[in-house]
């Protein structure tokens, strides 16, 4: 279990490629977060989480889970690029303070978590209680059997594609407004 705080005004960019080991883990933690370039983690984890106080627990079972706290006054997670984990997880998750900022994440690129041997991986992209996600890339979950995609923020706009295609495959899409 780790605890991150006191960021300042630290941000993470992200313009090249970074590729981590089969069922390795990337984690990206910053009230800051831009990818304009690609993640690669085959049957890996890869998070993303801003706020100014944020926990990353990795359980015994293999799940990462991300909570964060502290509402930022503006957070904000920008993914113009492509993240590659197939049959892996995928979560990204902000928590800035109310309409402190348009988008708390902004979802332009590719979360690519499908597999053709597998069960399809998991995207999970939260906003928290007062964030607006907007998708306007692709998110693609598919697999032998399908995998699970869940949106969930104050606000949530799509102009962009949704997919977990295979038997069992979930997508739940949730906004408060």
């Amino acid at each position: 279990r780790f605890e991150f705080s006191n960021f300042g005004d630290g941000k993470i960019e992200n313009q090249g490629t970074i590729t981590v080991s089969d069922a390795g883990l990337a984690a990206f933690v910053s009230p800051f977060i831009s990818n304009s370039g690609t993640i690669n983690a085959k049957l890996g984890k890869v998070a993303f989480a801003s706020g100014s106080k944020v926990t990353l627990d990795l359980y015994g079972d293999g799940l990462v889970e991300i909570a964060a706290d502290d509402k930022l006054s503006d957070a904000l997670i920008d993914n113009t690029g492509k993240i590659n984990a197939e049959g892996g997880t995928v979560v990204i998750t902000a928590n800035a303070a109310k309409a402190a900022v348009d988008n708390v994440i902004n979802m332009d690129g590719v979360v690519d978590v499908s597999s053709v041997s597998v069960k399809g991986g998991k995207i999970i992209l939260n906003g928290g209680s007062a964030g607006k996600v907007s998708v306007k890339g692709k998110l693609n979950a598919s697999g032998k059997t399908g995998g699970t995609v869940k949106v969930n923020g104050q606000k949530t706009e799509f102009t962009g594609s949704i997919a977990a295609k295979g038997d069992g495959g979930f997508v739940d899409v949730a906004g408060h407004d």
